[in-house]
């Protein structure tokens, strides 16, 4: 159980970094 949870927020943090650095590389290609 503990385990499967460790996995499930990896996953969460993994797809939040994703998104972040998509949000930022959006950013970076408007400005520039």
């Amino acid at each position: 159980m503990k385990k499967k949870k460790l996995f499930y927020v990896k996953k969460v943090y993994f797809l939040l970094t994703l998104f972040i650095v998509n949000e930022v590389h959006d950013g970076i290609v408007v400005n520039f």
